[in-house]
């Protein structure tokens, strides 16, 4: 309760909201963290006041608030109101604050170049107005950035100013004046030192320099003993961190059995949390660490772990895991799957336009040796190749279109078509795939045990997750006999746990994954019909077309148009 005004639990008026003082606002706003439209309400109410108070400082803290709850792109404007109120003024914290709310929201948008511009911003007005929390901040992401896509020499230059920082007597102060009343300041700049030796380390670790990264890492493990974490970050966040760089250090080191030792502690630290950065390097390090070894399959299995987790998240790996789609590529190529080879031959463009344009930001000069120019020739070739299997042109079908066009009953026909269509197409981008119940629900027969029932369906997931059921030479003899059982009993678990025969169950993996790669892949939706069909599985594009239709209501040229109408207006 603030001075017996509101209860944070409860629900409360703007009037009420009205008749609190700056302070307790601010400080509601904080307590309400998890509700959004409450920190709104509250954060408005402030920027009212200031208003009418035409107090500069005052909407600033306000604007500084809204910055904080919506969306990137919200609040970024947000932010850029804060940043014209005060950017002649000389004042500690303002106009710096809107720029580090602007760095650190183009970061999550991924755009690399406006989030490091608006962190020189912050360093460079810190400096300015003697804000060294500031330009730590400032720093701790420019080191980051630099270690990465710059000069890694640099980058452990910043490190070194930033270290020097946080060891004036005036930085000690500064945390005083900054921080709220109750923090533990010893705590706090522990934190500050911690991070220093996490800098340390992963700038020695980019250079590879790996004895001097292992010294600072343990040196971060010593001083995190003294560490409460109470006002800054917890102790697990420091503690994984050291154990990932340790992991890493390891594998770069040889040492690939104490690497995978490593990467499973790390996976139960985390304790089921979803930090994509660490988990895709577990699998990343772990894929490799296994190819070293040379378990083949283990390094294949945790390899593709890596590379869905990439994928579903839409993160952007680093330049050091380019070697990921680079062993995807060539295993594929090994197993002759032309389809899957195209598919990471994509990713290795796509990652490569994205590492040009950021070494072309922080450092020109390590802009080399890119092989986007092979790439493209070699997926030429590819698409060629999926192309000309179906060669013959469908006379019948523009016939049928000029005739459609010329009759007047049947243009009323098209328009009525395509209304449906929009509706269908609208329902399945709300809805997405939904799988189709084709049999009735059949008892279950004890001819077939248990076992045999987990086993095939065991291997049922990793068949549907390594999208190996776009192959064109996949049948139930084949699938049967790749699972050591017969096709008697796959065809009858795949009725009764899928619910349907075996060729509806491949046919809609196939439409399920042709959806996916149409809504997220941007070259994917360049190829024509016919290549679609053969990438996804399908010999023939008639085939594909009429299972398309009968699973989602529309064609996939429709779709495919609408998609596209769709992207380029987004």
């Amino acid at each position: 309760m603030l001075s017996g005004h509101v209860v944070i639990g409860q629900g409360f008026t703007d009037q009420q909201l009205r008749g609190l003082e700056d302070e307790e606002l601010l400080s509601l706003f904080n307590e309400v963290g998890a509700d959004s439209i409450r920190q709104e309400r509250i954060a408005r109410v402030y920027l009212d006041r200031g208003r009418k108070q035409k107090d500069t400082i005052k909407m600033a803290r306000g604007y500084d608030r809204l910055a904080r709850i919506f969306h990137p792109e919200k609040n970024i404007r947000f932010a850029d109101s804060v940043i014209a109120l005060t950017k002649d003024m000389d004042h500690i914290t303002y106009p710096a604050l809107g720029y580090m709310i602007k760095g650190c929201e183009f970061n999550i948008l991924n755009d690399l170049e406006s989030t490091s511009e608006n962190f020189i911003l912050l360093y460079e007005t810190a400096k300015k107005n003697n804000n060294l929390t500031h330009q730590v901040f400032a720093l701790d992401n420019l080191i980051y950035f630099k270690s990465i896509w710059g000069n890694k020499k640099d980058a452990l230059d910043m490190q070194k100013q930033r270290h020097d920082i946080i060891l004036n007597q005036d930085f000690l102060e500064s945390i005083v004046l900054s921080s709220r009343e109750g923090i533990d300041y010893d705590d706090l700049y522990i934190g500050y030192q911690l991070v220093s030796l996490q800098n340390f380390a992963f700038c020695y670790l980019n250079l590879q320099e790996l004895d001097l990264a292992k010294l600072n890492i343990d040196k971060g493990v010593e001083l995190l003993k003294t560490y409460n974490g109470e006002f800054n970050n917890p102790r697990s966040f420091f503690s994984n961190w050291f154990l990932e760089a340790s992991m890493e250090i390891d594998y770069y080191k040889g040492d690939y059995e104490s690497s995978i030792k490593k990467s499973d502690s790390l996976f139960k630290e985390l304790k089921g949390e979803e930090k994509v950065s660490t988990l895709v390097n577990i699998n990343f390090f772990k894929g490799l660490s296994y190819k070293k070894l040379n378990n083949y399959s283990m390094s294949m299995q945790y390899l593709k772990i890596a590379d869905s987790l990439v994928e579903k998240n839409n993160y952007t790996i680093h330049p050091y895991q380019h070697v990921l789609y680079e062993n995807l590529l060539d295993y594929y190529k090994q197993n002759n799957n032309i389809g899957k080879q195209l598919k990471y031959l994509n990713k290795l463009i796509q990652v490569d336009s994205i590492f040009i344009r950021n070494y072309q930001y922080f450092d020109p000069n390590l802009i080399k040796n890119f092989e986007t120019p092979g790439l493209l020739a070699e997926k030429e070739i590819l698409i060629s190749n999926l192309t000309k299997k179906n060669h013959n042109t469908n006379l019948f079908g523009w016939t049928s279109v000029v005739l459609f066009i010329l009759s007047l009953s049947g243009l009323f026909y098209y328009f009525k078509r395509q209304q449906l269509f929009k509706k269908r197409f609208e329902l399945l981008m709300e809805q997405g795939s939904k799988p189709v119940m084709v049999l009735d629900n059949v008892e279950k027969k004890n001819e077939i045990s248990s076992e045999v029932i987990k086993e095939i369906l065991d291997q049922l997931d990793v068949f549907e997750q390594s999208d190996e059921y776009i192959s064109q030479d996949i049948n139930l003899h084949e699938l049967a006999k790749l699972f050591g059982t017969n096709s008697r009993y796959l065809s009858r678990i795949i009725n009764l746990e899928k619910e349907k025969n075996f060729s509806q169950y491949i046919n809609e993996l196939r439409l399920d994954y042709a959806l996916k790669e149409l809504s997220e892949n941007p070259v994917f939706r360049k190829y024509t019909i016919k290549a679609i069909a053969n990438e996804c599985g399908f010999n023939r594009a008639e085939v594909f077309s009429k299972a398309f239709y009968k699973k989602f209501g529309i064609y996939p040229s429709f779709y495919l148009k609408k998609l596209e109408a769709r992207k380029q207006k987004s």
